[in-house]
């Protein structure tokens, strides 16, 4: 069983207590937590975006070209800006859902360690 419990207390700011977590052992702040939750979260906000972008290249191209295939020179170009993007988008969706499963699990820790830790 993983249990939680502060080894080093920060006087000012609990976010920056040292944590100890057993079971394993993993020395950590609370503020490391937060950090890679925005860092998560500002991955997700690319990711996301470059998502749209790539899906209306896909809308354009084929609407575009809805001969793709034939394969003269101009013709292979569309296909590949849609493969691209279409590649983009299914690896992308993967990647937001992997991520945001991960921020997930980082939000029950926070709990688990304000509840085991601090008797919240």
């Amino acid at each position: 069983m993983i249990n939680y419990t502060v080894k080093e207390s920060h006087k000012e700011d609990t976010n920056f207590d040292v944590i100890e977590k057993t079971g394993i052992t993993h020395e950590f702040t609370v503020q490391d937590i937060l950090e890679e939750e925005e860092k998560f979260g500002k991955m997700v906000t690319e990711i996301e975006a470059n998502i749209e972008v790539k899906e209306a290249i896909k809308t354009n191209v084929v609407s575009n070209n809805a001969w793709l295939e034939d394969m003269e020179e101009e013709k292979i170009h569309a296909c590949f800006l849609y493969w691209e993007a279409h590649a983009y988008v299914k690896g992308g969706q993967a990647k937001v859902n992997e991520i945001k499963t991960a921020i997930k699990a980082s939000e029950k820790e926070r709990k688990d360690i304000k509840s085991q830790a601090y008797g919240e």
